[in-house]
C-alpha cells in the first residue's frame, strides 16, 4: 500500500516481477490515477507483445474515502467482469473506460 506518486524504480521492479512470476493469465492492479501510465508501459516494455497474460491496471477519479461518494466501486467491479472480453496486453481502466497504456492521460 504506497501512494502512487511515491511508487520508486525498485516498487516499479517489483510490480512487474509480481506480475511475470504470477501463474495467473489475468492480474488486477489497483492503482493512483496520477502515474499509471508510467506502471503500466513499463509492465508492458517488460512483458512485450507476445503475452497472454491480461494486466488491468484500476484507478479512480474519487477515492473511497469513508462514505463519501466514488466511482471506484463501480470501476473495480467492471474490471473484473471485462477480463472475458479483453485482450492480452496491459490496459489501464478509469471510470468505466479502456485505455492502451500510451493513450492515457490523467485528468
Amino acid at each position: 500500500m504506497k501512494g502512487s506518486l511515491d511508487l520508486t524504480d525498485d516498487d516499479l521492479s517489483d510490480i512487474v516481477k509480481a506480475v511475470v512470476q504470477s501463474p495467473c493469465d489475468n492480474v488486477l492492479i489497483a492503482h493512483g490515477r496520477y502515474t499509471m501510465a508510467r506502471t503500466a508501459k513499463y509492465i508492458q516494455q517488460i512483458l512485450g507483445n507476445a503475452t497472454t497474460k491480461k494486466v488491468l491496471l484500476v484507478g479512480s477519479l474519487h477515492p473511497i474515502k469513508g462514505f463519501a461518494p466514488t466511482d471506484a466501486t463501480f470501476t473495480l467491479g467492471m474490471a473484473i467482469a471485462s477480463f472475458p472480453q479483453v485482450t492480452p496486453g496491459v490496459h489501464i481502466v478509469v471510470k468505466g473506460r479502456f485505455f492502451r497504456p500510451e493513450e492515457f492521460t490523467p485528468q
